[in-house]
């Protein structure tokens, strides 16, 4: 391959890498916490709070998201990171923990 052909490539990678900025550096994001169908905590996912729901505890520190302490038998809802992807949830103790954009109308890949 010639410097050409390297330079064409770095410019695809580097212009692909650049269109996930936006969908990294998301701001308006809302943590919203569900128990049993109501909405017990909303709040930004850039607010750091630790939040006490029926024996569990989820931590929102450093726009990170995740349920650190569980009384459920086999606490699988301790075991990942809440994203917009991929929410948390606790079925023994009807919990869930979502990311929501604040943005009304827009889903991920229009906004």
């Amino acid at each position: 391959m010639k410097r050409l052909d390297f330079l064409i490539i770095a410019v695809v990678v580097l212009l692909s890498l650049a269109a996930l900025i936006p969908a990294l550096n998301r701001k308006g994001d809302i943590v919203r916490i569900e128990q049993d169908g109501k909405i017990i905590y909303e709040g930004g996912i850039h607010e750091d709070a630790i939040i006490e729901a029926s024996g569990n505890t989820i931590t929102i520190s450093g726009g990170r998201v995740s349920i650190t302490a569980a009384d459920c038998p086999d606490g699988l809802c301790m075991s990942g990171e809440c994203t917009s992807l991929h929410p948390l949830i606790c079925v023994p103790n009807k919990l869930s923990v979502t990311i929501v954009s604040s943005k009304e109308g827009l889903d991920g890949i229009s906004s």
